[in-house]
């Protein structure tokens, strides 16, 4: 079950239409057993900051993940809006990460996962 939050301000139809899209795109991709997760959209300063905080590197990134008694995917909604990358994209690896897939560590594997998942279509 994904639960939708907003830090930075969008119209209400917009959340709505987003929260729809990710719902859909969860149910399509269901690869694991995630607990309750949170996808919290957050503008490019805030996720700069945790990913400074949380991962010791001062730059923006696109998306962030975050396990614990509630999972956490932080996308960086300046991405979206920009048309730099898309919701579904994004949103697929935070998931991978929450699922313990680790594209810096691995041999491609989640590279290909996220290529074989953006394939489905809503």
């Amino acid at each position: 079950m994904l639960l939708t939050f907003w830090d930075i301000k969008e119209r209400p139809e917009v959340k709505k239409s987003i929260a729809k899209e990710l719902g859909e795109i969860e149910k399509r991709i269901k690869l694991g057993n995630l607990k309750v997760a949170k996808v919290i959209f957050v503008g490019g300063k805030k996720i700069r900051e945790l990913n400074k905080t949380y991962r010791k590197l001062d730059k923006e990134t696109d998306v962030l993940s975050f396990t614990d008694d509630l999972d956490e995917i932080y996308i960086n909604y300046d991405w979206i809006k920009s048309g730099e990358r898309n919701i579904k994209e994004l949103f697929i690896h935070g998931y991978l990460h929450l699922l313990g897939y680790n594209h810096e560590t691995d041999h491609g594997e989640m590279e290909q996962l996220e290529i074989k998942l953006g394939k489905i279509t809503l």
